[in-house]
């Protein structure tokens, strides 16, 4: 069974090539274009990994990230944090975890797909 993606990002050439890149990996990917969006679709359907951007309307990835990290249905989840911000967390106002990763924007999809692959194999 493969492993089930959540996409969370307001642009939707980004989304719509992660999605594509994702599936062509063997991964099942699906996308919300904002937090509660996102938050609505967790609730229905369980996710092995999340991909977030920090910086969306309605509910930013930050305030997502913290939500999802203090709920113990959805702690465990490894989450990938795409942002135009930098990549220092200090610099852009949210916390990670042990499990998740920050991208800075542009990024390169091996080097994602390489960090996706470390944290869904459970490889350091």
């Amino acid at each position: 069974m493969p492993k089930k993606i959540l996409v969370v990002d307001d642009e939707k050439d980004i989304v719509s090539v992660l999605l594509q890149r994702l599936k062509a990996y063997g991964y099942e990917a699906t996308s919300a274009g904002n937090g509660e969006e996102a938050l609505r679709t967790i609730k229905k359907e369980n996710f092995d990994l999340i991909i977030l951007d920090i910086m969306m309307p309605v509910m930013d990835g930050a305030k997502l990230g913290r939500i999802l990290k203090g709920d113990p249905k959805t702690k465990h989840i490894p989450i990938i944090f795409l942002t135009a911000l930098g990549t220092k967390q200090k610099d852009a106002g949210y916390v990670l975890a042990g499990s998740d990763i920050i991208f800075a924007k542009p990024f390169d999809f091996k080097e994602l797909a390489g960090k996706i692959e470390e944290l869904l194999s459970g490889r350091p």
